[in-house]
């Protein structure tokens, strides 16, 4: 069987599935100076249903992007997604009118302020 060559695109941050579990563990590792060890596009997996991508990899990038103000990331699809979609409680959605989208809900402002 052929292997399908996996190729980047960019997408608006507001159409990735993100959970608020990710991007507070993300959102603490950056606080304490553990930013990404990686590189290069995030990974993420559509959701059949949803018709939208699970971010499955890269959180810490995509924290850095929005402190860096940026509401578009590069991605690599990695496939369909297997899973449910997680409850609307745990669902992280960026609002872009706040100064930390959000993210101010999991940490201090001013340790917000120092990444």
């Amino acid at each position: 069987m052929e292997q399908k060559e996996k190729k980047t695109f960019d997408i608006e941050i507001e159409d990735l599935i993100l959970t608020k579990d990710e991007i507070e563990a993300a959102v603490s590792n950056l606080s304490r100076g553990m930013s990404s060890m990686t590189s290069g596009p995030l990974f993420v997996s559509k959701h059949p249903l949803e018709g939208k991508y699970e971010l499955t990899n890269g959180y810490h990038r995509l924290v850095e992007a929005l402190m860096r103000g940026k509401t578009s990331v590069t991605v690599m699809n990695q496939g369909d997604a297997e899973w449910k979609m997680p409850s609307e409680d745990r669902l992280f959605e960026p609002d872009f009118n706040k100064e930390y989208y959000g993210m101010e809900d999991f940490i201090e402002y001013y340790e917000l302020k120092n990444l």
